[in-house]
């Protein structure tokens, strides 16, 4: 296109951008500020109100008791203590009469009040048995005698009579007598083994040999001018 002389002619088109530059050297960096001040501690708050104590419960039922538990077994039994002295006397038992007894009998009778009673503490104890009685007899002949026995319950003891040949503890022979008349005294000691922890009776019979003519006894007999005492002891004894 032809424009006419004296116009400005049309803009010519843009250069190209040319190159970029390089890139500036970087600025120094600025100081570190000042650190501002502390705040201040806020206020501690108030405590709250302690809260109402709850109500008490009420007690629980009573439960049921538990059964009754097994029993223990049995311990074991103590040693055996040592045993006593030989001879040593446990317990004594004495019993007197001033009672007169008259026997006109071969038999043998009961002298009465002549009689006591023991209980054993231990089977393995002896009985010690004690008597002393008084006795008068007399026959209008020539001889007599006069025994006695000792009883622990219906069991004899002791005999002082053999009816064979008329041995006796107390025996009289006087020849052509009218009248035969002897006093004495029976006094025994015997021990007895019962083997028993039971109460036991021990009683003193006596007895005469010849009843003919008139032959008597009298066991403790009354005296005139004092009385007569019979009596029986009977002693434990380990």
């Amino acid at each position: 296109m032809i424009w006419p002389p004296g116009l400005p002619g049309p803009q010519g088109a843009a250069g190209a951008q040319g190159a970029a530059g390089p890139q500036g050297a970087s600025g120094a960096a600025g100081a570190q500020g000042a650190q501002g001040p502390q705040g201040l501690v806020g206020a501690i708050g108030l405590q709250g109100a302690i809260g109402a104590q709850g109500a008490i419960g009420l007690q629980g039922a009573t439960g049921t008791q538990g059964a009754t538990g097994a029993q223990g077994a049995t311990g074991a039994q103590g040693a055996t203590g040592a045993q006593g002295a030989a001879g040593a006397v446990k317990q004594s038992v004495y019993a007197e009469t001033t009672t007169e007894t008259t026997i006109t009998s071969t038999a043998y009778t009961t002298i009465t009040g002549v009689t006591a009673s023991i209980t054993p503490s231990s089977s393995a104890s002896k009985v010690l048995v004690t008597v002393s009685i008084p006795f008068l007899f007399s026959r209008s002949s020539a001889s007599n005698a006069v025994g006695i026995r000792i009883k622990r319950g219906a069991t004899v003891i002791y005999e002082a009579f053999d009816d064979a040949t008329g041995v006796s503890g107390w025996y009289v022979q006087s020849g052509g007598a009218t009248l035969v008349t002897v006093s004495g005294v029976y006094a025994v000691t015997i021990q007895d083994s019962p083997a028993s922890t039971s109460a036991l009776t021990y009683t003193v019979e006596g007895r005469v040999r010849l009843t003919t003519n008139s032959g008597t006894s009298k066991w403790v007999p009354a005296g005139s001018s004092a009385t007569s005492q019979g009596s029986i002891l009977l002693q434990e004894v380990a």
